[in-house]
C-alpha cells in the first residue's frame, strides 16, 4: 500500500482494492472495471506520486505505469510502448522531479514526462528511490548507496551502508541523517555526510515493517505488519 499528499491537499491511497482519494470529508474509489479499459487498469496499486502539473502517477502491479489527471479524470496507461521490459510491470517506487519519474522495478528506472521515452539502469537491482535537497539517491540490494548525476546522465556510487540484511521500505531524510529499516525490523540512522551508521535500538519486538512516516520532521511513525511505533528525533527514544 501507499500513501501519498498532492499539493492541494487531497490524500491518494493504493491499495490492492484499487487507488483512493480523501479530501477531508469523502473518499473517491477508483476501482478496475473489465469493461471500462479506458479507465484504471488494476486494483493492485504501488507507490504514487504527482508532476508539476497535478497530474497523479502510480505503478499498477502487472501492468504498468498509470497517469491520472484529476480535473479531466481522463486516465492514461504507459505499457504498450515499453513491450518486453517486464521489469516496467512491477513499479515499486515513484519519484517525480525536473519533468521526470524516478522508479525503483527490478532494475533502476527514469521515465520522461516529456518525451515518454524511459531509460534503466540494470546495473542497480531492485533499489529503493528518494530524495536529499532536490537530488536523487537510490539504495540497491546489497545497500550501497548512489545519486544520479544529471549532467553525467549516470549512478555514481557514495558509499556502502555495511547493513548485513536486506532493506525493505523507503527511508526517511532529516537533515543530514538518512532512517533506514530493514527486513529484520532493525532500525539505523545514517549521517550521508560523515557516512557513519548508528544503530538504533528499539525496546519493541517489531515484526514485519511496512511503511515509515514523517511528521513535522519530529517523529517517525514505524508501521508493521502487527506493529506500531514512534521514533522521536530529537529525545531519540521510542514509544
Amino acid at each position: 500500500s501507499s500513501i501519498f499528499e498532492d499539493h492541494l491537499g487531497y490524500i491518494w491511497i493504493g491499495s490492492q482494492a484499487g487507488l483512493y482519494k480523501f479530501d477531508g470529508y469523502k473518499t473517491i474509489h477508483y476501482a478496475y472495471d473489465p469493461t471500462q479499459p479506458d479507465k484504471i487498469a488494476g486494483n493492485w496499486i504501488q507507490d504514487i506520486t504527482e508532476d508539476d502539473e497535478g497530474n497523479i502517477w502510480f505503478g499498477v502491479f502487472g501492468i504498468g505505469l498509470q497517469k491520472l489527471n484529476p480535473s479531466t479524470g481522463k486516465f492514461t496507461l504507459y505499457k504498450d510502448k515499453f513491450f518486453g521490459k517486464t521489469s516496467f510491470e512491477k513499479i515499486y517506487n515513484l519519484l517525480f522531479i525536473k519533468k521526470n519519474i524516478y522508479m525503483a522495478t527490478t532494475d533502476f528506472c527514469i521515465f520522461s514526462t516529456e518525451t515518454e521515452k524511459i531509460k534503466y539502469f540494470p546495473e542497480i537491482q531492485s533499489p529503493i528511490i528518494f530524495e536529499i535537497n532536490g537530488l536523487v539517491w537510490t539504495l540497491s540490494r546489497d545497500n550501497t548507496l548512489y545519486y544520479f548525476d544529471e549532467k553525467k546522465d549516470s549512478l555514481v556510487q557514495y558509499s556502502n551502508l555495511g547493513i548485513k540484511s536486506d532493506l525493505i521500505i523507503t527511508p526517511v531524510v532529516v537533515q543530514d541523517k538518512i532512517y533506514i529499516n530493514d527486513v529484520l525490523g532493525n532500525f539505523y540512522s545514517y549521517d550521508y555526510k560523515s557516512k557513519k551508521l548508528n544503530f538504533l535500538n528499539s525496546p519493541n519486538n517489531k515484526a514485519f515493517i511496512q511503511r515509515m512516516l514523517m511528521i513535522d520532521n519530529r517523529q517517525i511513525y514505524i508501521i508493521g505488519e502487527k506493529s506500531f511505533e514512534i521514533y522521536d528525533i530529537k529525545k531519540n527514544t521510542f514509544s
